[in-house]
């Protein structure tokens, strides 16, 4: 405590326990001099309220009058059991209805083809503008999320992305010339890539802020793995329509549906994020954090490798067993990616609960990830069979979704304040692995003509970036 005179007013500095402000009385001065008294002791023991008192002579003596209040940091608001089921599903039936939509035109490129007289390089243009539009927004999808709430980005998104899907059969008709027709359809969507593009960046940022650190490994695998969902969705739903409507059906039913998910989240936002923080986004000093850049070499070869069997798997089995159904190795491996991916979100919440550090839980599962797929991967580069190549790489795909449980949630763990923006960084980094994956894949094969070298290389890259993650991985906050 000071007590200073400056030009007759008297200015008093002193740190009180909260509640123990007293006003004054003619016996200041003695007051005064029992606070020098206090022991040091004991007023660490009690929370401090630091005030700047400005007291002024009155007739009854001295008036002490705090200037200012003591800022409270404000709580995360977390959901509730009810709230946090409710979520759950919506975020599960809209990052379904995500994927749905997006491998609509996919589904049907043959047939619409066919109606419009395009060539396989119309159709490989119009198809690969959703990945150029696709990580263009992730890190400002992610940075704006941070600050106002995931789920106010995400429904404006899916308002955007479901009218897309919409207008996207009355838009090829649009014009009668084929090329009008082909720049028409490559620009819906590469712009239903660029709305589409915040979706998991956003929905991070919305888990990371709502829901409690024990349970994020779990909600964020279930939503991860509508993903897989929606692509078998839109297979077996999206086959049935199309060979009893036109085309364009598929468009109309499931743009509808991904509309009204975006009223009911909408509607749900209302209720659920009144108390939503507003939180600035600081990611300086983050690329100097060696968990953080463990982390990215992780996600980034992770990436790598899954879409290098995403984008070939089909040319592998097509090339290597032909006359089998197609059917079988296009859909089989995703839907056991749905249990897995599942199962590494309810061991790492198990981990954390027996007493694990997060960092370590974290480590253990993407252990077993690794473990899987290398071990599956070296394995159907030896095999000669259909069965046990189908098997293995069932086995290999199904493991890789068991990195939901390690990777995507250490982004929460090391930033959970910002973890839309830093998701959306490796996102970013992640999709364009699509590109080199396939190209690289392409060089070997054109050098080698053998499977076999390119699934053991895989296997390498994956086994390297588990290495990484193992020595520098953390669980605690950088940010």
């Amino acid at each position: 405590m000071s007590l200073s005179s400056n030009g007759g007013n008297i200015k008093l500095t002193t740190a009180v326990p909260a509640g123990a402000v007293e006003t004054a009385s003619e016996s200041g001065a003695e007051d005064l001099n029992h606070e020098d008294k206090v022991d040091h002791e004991d007023e660490t023991k009690v929370p401090l309220l630091h005030y700047e008192l400005v007291p002024k002579v009155v007739k009854d003596g001295i008036c002490l009058q705090p200037q200012s209040s003591p800022s409270k940091e404000a709580e995360p608001i977390y959901w509730n059991s009810d709230e946090q089921k409710q979520w759950i599903a919506l975020l599960f039936v809209g990052t379904t209805m995500a994927y749905a939509t997006r491998t609509i035109l996919p589904l049907c490129a043959v047939t619409v083809a066919d109606e419009f007289g395009w060539d396989k390089t119309d159709m490989g243009l119009v198809l690969g503008c959703f990945f150029w539009g696709y990580p263009v927004f992730q890190i400002m999808g992610g940075h704006i999320s941070d600050r106002i709430g995931g789920d106010q980005v995400l429904y404006r998104a899916a308002f955007v992305w479901s009218s897309i899907c919409m207008i996207t059969p009355y838009a090829a008709y649009v014009y009668q010339s084929k090329a009008a027709t082909v720049y028409m359809m490559a620009l819906l969507r590469f712009l239903m890539g660029l709305t589409q593009g915040v979706h998991f960046p956003s929905l991070t940022s919305l888990i990371s802020s709502r829901v409690k650190p024990s349970q994020k490994a779990l909600v964020l695998t279930i939503s991860f793995t509508a993903s897989s969902v929606g692509s078998v969705f839109s297979g077996g739903i999206g086959s049935i329509l199309l060979g009893e409507f036109h085309w364009s059906t598929l468009f109309y039913v499931f743009g509808a549906i991904a509309f009204m998910w975006a009223v009911c989240l909408l509607n749900s936002q209302q209720k659920n994020t009144e108390n939503q923080l507003d939180r600035q986004v600081v990611l300086t000093g983050l690329t100097m954090a060696l968990c953080y850049r463990g982390l990215l070499l992780a996600y980034l070869l992770h990436s790598y490798v899954f879409l290098v069997l995403f984008n070939w798997l089909p040319t592998f089995f097509t090339e290597c067993f032909p006359g089998h159904k197609g059917w079988v190795f296009n859909v089989l491996p995703w839907l056991v990616q749905i249990p897995t991916s599942i199962a590494s979100g309810i061991l790492a919440g198990k981990l954390t609960d027996r007493g694990y550090e997060t960092g370590v839980a974290r480590k253990i599962v993407y252990t077993i990830c690794a473990s899987g797929m290398v071990t599956s991967l070296v394995a159907v580069s030896l095999t000669s069979t259909y069965s046990t190549a189908l098997f293995l790489m069932v086995s290999a795909i199904g493991w890789s979704a068991f990195s939901n449980g390690a990777l995507p949630v250490n982004i929460q763990d090391i930033a959970p304040n910002q973890a839309g923006a830093v998701y959306g960084i490796l996102n970013t980094v992640g999709a364009l692995q699509g590109f080199i994956g396939s190209y690289i894949t392409g060089y070997i094969l054109h050098l080698t003509e053998s499977w076999a070298t390119v699934f053991c290389s895989t296997s390498t890259v994956l086994a390297f970036g588990w290495i990484v993650f193992v020595l520098f991985g953390s669980g605690k906050p950088i940010l």
